[in-house]
């Protein structure tokens, strides 16, 4: 959780050693295009993780690398996520990564973001790419301003349909708008009003 009161801090002990995390947002960008990527096997997740976030591999078994992943992501990741689940599941069988139906896709609207941080904040991501924290990235994200395309786009998406009489011209006009700015998963879903 993000404080003034206090410093950020992105150590973290594992087996009485500890590391500084790379927590600048285009990494941990990088970090979960990554986890999403199903070429990868689950094993590989763990030690791509463990590379990109604590700058090592770690020599210990499955179990413990899978449990060090997830209190990463829990602990220094996550934001108003819900808490992710270890990758392991009631058997220890390695279990794919749950995918979640956002309003938003860093992948997708990168541009949106890039030109809204602009507008809004006068900061160019490219120009701070290993250094703007995570944890900065995202309060700012949640709370640019309304007349950002990034948030103009996201409000097209969650907008639901109205059911007022007489609003067909309404809706068909909100349609155009929601296959303008889908997102790939949302395509899938247009039949849904």
């Amino acid at each position: 959780m993000f404080s003034l009161a206090f410093s950020l801090d992105d150590t973290v002990i594992i087996d009485s050693k500890e590391y500084r995390m790379n927590l600048a947002f285009d990494n941990v960008l990088r970090f979960t295009m990554m986890l999403e990527d199903n070429k990868l096997t689950v094993e590989r997740k763990l030690d791509l993780s463990l590379e990109m976030l604590i700058g090592t591999k770690l020599e210990c078994s499955f179990e413990m690398k899978n449990e060090i992943v997830t209190t990463l992501i829990n602990n220094f990741i996550k934001t108003n996520l819900k808490e992710v689940k270890p990758i392991l599941d009631a058997n220890g069988d390695p279990m794919p990564l749950p995918t979640q139906k956002e309003s938003y896709s860093f992948k997708y609207d990168s541009g949106y973001i890039y030109t809204s941080f602009y507008h809004a904040y006068g900061i160019d991501l490219e120009q701070e790419r290993g250094k703007l924290h995570w944890l900065l990235f995202n309060e700012l994200l949640r709370d640019l301003p309304d007349d950002t395309k990034f948030k103009q786009v996201i409000s097209i998406r969650e907008r639901p349909y109205s059911k007022e009489k007489g609003s067909n011209e309404e809706n068909k006009r909100l349609r155009e708008l929601k296959q303008l700015y889908a997102l790939p998963w949302q395509n899938e879903e247009a039949g849904e009003e």
